[in-house]
């Protein structure tokens, strides 16, 4: 017989099947009516002993009944009722209903006495008694019986003390039987069928394998299309490189993909030895990707340009991959905050955010900022003074006219020039303002704004070189002019969290934009491919390199230069002149309590024998200071305050590796200050940090590139000498030595960049 046939028979004698095997399993009575079975305490036999039976089938049952007061519930000579049904998966029997049962008949015997039961008048006394009786199983005549085998099948046994099922139950027992199928054909060659149940479970494991399979097949599926996009992306790569060199082998891309794409291993791999890889000066093997455009640093610069890119790219109707590379763990650059273990907010190197910046204005959401300003003016520690004098902006603080007119702040003329110098400034554009005769600050504030000695070393010198970190004499005039409009216009605040929260805002926008951001990876060079098409962008430290149309290197100006030059044909911008690079100083003391000052105001060194004048000894060591927990309570926890303390770049290196003499300097000159609290300053005020930050500001009057440009000088070059095509410049020392400046050559850069990328692209 063909096995295709075997099959159709197997199949025929399935559905034909009618005998059911019965094995009796388990028997379940309640033991708390007056007759059970005891547990285990009975017997199932059929024809020839066998314990399995068939429907139909004549069987044998034995065991014993217990009674349990039985007696003062039975009637008419101890006849009861009783009534039973047997229930399979798909089948029904009911085997009687109310038939006459006699509990001392003559299938019942006490187990104490020997003979019938009739000659023993005991019962039915409380005790066990054997019984002994024969059944016929009913017939089974369904075509449809072998859907019920395998399963358990059940029956129920109810006695009752009269003929209606509403009277007292004497008895109930639960019988669970085991169902097997038996053939009915002598003649089949199969003599055991499987059951239903083996069946069923089978069919569910083939079907539970076929959908993993189908699953498996899919996402199979899914990868292999992914690999072999990936490995057409490898051949167009490797394509596009000069094979007149064999420097090394791609063996290790070719491996990648074979992981996903295993039967075109060796054709990958044969594809790789042929042609050479991109590596590193070392000769070690670097993982390239494609990109269209690299962003170099991951400051506010970069992630400016990065964000603007986007956008200009998206406006265009193009979608471009842009990866910002960052060499270190945190973005911002210089635009940074620490956080103690204990909730301390430590900005590197002190800083404030200045609402009326433009550029700011246009990028950042201020509200989830959550900014707290500084108050107008600044209070002045002098020479000849126990307290503070106070400077007022009476413009925005009417009620402190008086005290601005007799503040020992500068003369009444001193106070006349400076309404005039306000209205200036608020008078003029910004642009206007960068159109006046450059010239350093010291020389304008003396003589064009004819302010006298007094004002200016007292006030403005502290100021202004808190916030551009060089002496009034090498700074722009132009650049005093913008920030002193924007002081005038805005305000000097602080974010909750610190200034991290600005470049956090940025960073989120980046990659709200797309843009991948990679931090830890410092780019070490950066070339041009053989063809000169497009740029390889390598780091060592990450082992990756990116090949892209476009660079935008948005580094501070001395690693700019460095990363330009090692373009070939660019080599002589390594000897441009060097732009002098300023640094500043910054310390935080924490403490329990409230502040000596509790107003969120700067406060001044305005001694004129601090040192931080001209030719003046360094007696003095703190330029400015504040209380920023004051400013925003976001920089310390509940209780505590957090004071912060500007040091000048000059004093920083005086004490260059001698912080603990620098410590105990700036504690004798606060305690100095805030007499009433000269104790608490010298021995409970807790030293958290010292910065010391080498490259804080570029320098913004003299040297080759000076960085007061409002709009920014173009992205395309380097102090004026153009850099290859395809790369753009930013940061704060192409435009103006602020925040601002750094947003604003950003921005630029990045729409230049997406133009370039697009054009590519297409």
């Amino acid at each position: 017989m063909k096995p295709s046939c075997e099959y159709l028979v197997f199949l025929a004698l399935l559905v034909g099947s009618k005998a059911l095997d019965l094995e009796l399993r388990k028997v379940v009575c309640d033991e708390t009516l007056p007759a059970y079975i005891a547990t285990g305490d009975i017997n199932w036999r059929c024809n020839g002993g066998s314990t399995s039976c068939s429907m139909g089938e004549h069987v044998y049952i034995t065991g014993g009944l217990t009674y349990n007061q039985l007696g003062a519930y039975l009637q008419n000579n101890s006849t009861a009722y009783a009534s039973a049904k047997l229930q399979m998966l798909t089948l029904e029997y009911e085997l009687f209903q109310l038939l006459p049962f006699n509990f001392c008949g003559d299938f019942v015997t006490s187990s104490a006495a020997n003979g019938n039961m009739t000659n023993y008048t005991a019962c039915p006394d409380d005790g066990r008694y054997t019984f002994n009786l024969d059944y016929t199983l009913p017939e089974n005549q369904d075509s449809t019986s072998w859907f019920a085998s395998g399963w358990t099948a059940t029956s129920e046994i109810m006695i009752y003390s009269s003929r209606t099922e509403s009277s007292t139950i004497l008895a109930d027992c639960k019988l669970e039987f085991h169902t097997y199928v038996t053939h009915d054909q002598e003649s089949a060659q199969w003599k055991e069928l499987p059951s239903a149940a083996t069946i069923t479970f089978a069919l569910l494991t083939v079907a539970m394998f076929l959908c993993v399979m189908v699953c498996f097949l899919a996402c199979r599926k899914t990868k292999t299309q992914e690999a072999n996009h990936e490995f057409d992306d490898f051949q167009k790569y490797i394509d596009s490189i000069d094979d007149e060199e064999t420097v090394d082998t791609h063996v290790e891309v070719a491996r990648k993909i074979s992981r996903k794409l295993s039967h075109k291993y060796f054709q990958v791999r044969a594809c790789a030895l042929q042609h050479e890889t991109y590596r590193n000066s070392e000769g070690r093997r670097l993982f390239s990707s494609k990109a269209d455009i690299v962003v170099v640093g991951g400051g506010v610069s970069g992630l400016t340009a990065a964000i603007s890119a986007s956008k200009a790219a998206k406006e265009s109707g193009a979608e471009l991959k842009i990866v910002l590379a960052e060499g270190s763990s945190k973005l911002g650059g210089r635009v940074q905050s620490e956080v103690t273990d204990d909730g301390f907010v430590l900005d590197i190197g002190f800083a404030v955010f200045i609402d009326q910046y433009p550029q700011a204005k246009k990028l950042l959401d201020f509200d989830s900022l959550q900014l707290k300003p500084f108050l107008p003016g600044a209070l002045v520690k002098l020479d000849e003074r126990e307290t503070f004098a106070r400077v007022s902006d009476p413009l925005r603080q009417p009620k402190r006219l008086v005290g601005a007119i007799t503040s020992p702040i500068g003369s009444l003329a001193d106070k006349l020039k400076l309404g005039l110098l306000i209205l200036n400034v608020r008078r003029k554009s910004i642009s206007e303002l960068f159109e006046e005769e450059e010239l350093d600050t010291e020389t304008a504030l003396r003589s064009r704004w004819r302010l006298s000695e007094s004002i200016v070393e007292t006030f403005f010198r502290p100021f202004l070189q808190g916030v551009y970190l060089a002496p009034l004499n090498k700074q722009s005039s132009r650049m005093f002019s913008f920030v002193f409009k924007m002081f005038n216009e805005g305000a000097a605040t602080l974010p909750r969290g610190g200034m991290k929260a600005v470049s956090e805002q940025l960073a989120q926008k980046a990659l709200d934009a797309g843009v991948e951001i990679r931090k830890e990876m410092p780019i070490s060079s950066i070339y041009k491919v053989r063809d000169g098409s497009s740029f390889v962008v390598e780091s060592k430290a990450a082992n990756k390199n990116f090949e892209t149309e476009c660079v935008i290197v948005a580094t501070e100006g001395p690693n700019t230069r460095e990363l330009i030059s090692q373009v070939e044909g660019f080599e002589s911008i390594a000897d441009l002149p060097k732009q002098p690079q300023l640094s500043v100083g910054c310390m935080y003391y924490s403490f329990l309590g409230d502040p000596p000052v509790d107003e969120p105001i700067l406060i001044l060194n305005g001694k004129v024998d601090s040192g931080l004048s001209q030719g003046a000894d360094p007696k003095s060591v703190v330029n400015t200071m504040c209380f920023p927990s004051v400013v925003n309570e976001g920089y310390a926890p509940k209780g505590s305050s957090l004071c912060s303390v500007s040091i000048s770049g000059k004093v920083m290196e005086d004490y260059e590796g001698k912080d603990e003499e620098l410590d105990a300097a700036v504690r004798s000159e606060l305690a100095s200050w805030f007499k009433d609290r000269n104790t608490e300053i010298l021995e409970k005020w807790k030293l958290r940090k010292i910065y010391h930050i080498h490259n804080a500001q570029p320098a913004q009057l003299n040297g080759p590139c000076p960085s007061n440009v409002n709009g920014g000088r173009p992205c395309t070059s380097f102090q004026g000498m153009p850099i290859p095509d395809g790369m753009v410049i930013c940061g704060d020392h192409v435009a103006t030595a602020s925040l601002n400046g750094a947003l604003e050559s950003g921005a630029k850069a990045g729409a230049a960049a997406a133009e370039i990328a697009v054009i590519a692209k297409k």
